[in-house]
């Protein structure tokens, strides 16, 4: 896999994120708290993923990921990209946190997903 970041047309950095980016993911990450996506948020509602902005080291579970965004998209492709990252996002956390995905995907797919919830082996 390819380390990246990745940012809209519409963004503008008044400085440079690299130091904030290298900071981020290579030194307050080990392997109990991985760092491997930093995502920006919506100003009126940080819980709220904004993929304007992320920067993404490549390992099982982010590959993982970003393969499931794929599959997603194609099989609800009238549903929103960030809608999909941010319920993947979730699915992920229920998993660590629970041991098992919860609730299928319900609101905001079209068509809702083959797939639902997708599986996950490195949540």
């Amino acid at each position: 896999g390819i380390d990246f970041f990745f940012y809209e047309m519409d963004v503008w950095f008044l400085t440079s994120p690299k130091e904030l980016i290298a900071d981020y993911h290579h030194h307050h990450s080990d392997k109990n708290n991985p760092h491997d996506m930093l995502l920006s948020a919506h100003t009126k509602d940080p819980q709220s993923v904004n993929i304007g902005v992320y920067s993404v080291s490549s390992n099982q579970r982010t590959i993982e990921f970003f393969q499931l965004c794929i599959q997603m998209t194609r099989e609800s492709p009238a549903t929103h990209d960030q809608w999909i990252m941010s319920q993947l996002l979730l699915l992920a956390w229920t998993i660590h946190q629970n041991g098992s995905p919860g609730v299928q995907f319900n609101r905001m797919w079209y068509p809702p997903p083959q797939h639902n919830p997708p599986s996950m082996k490195f949540p």
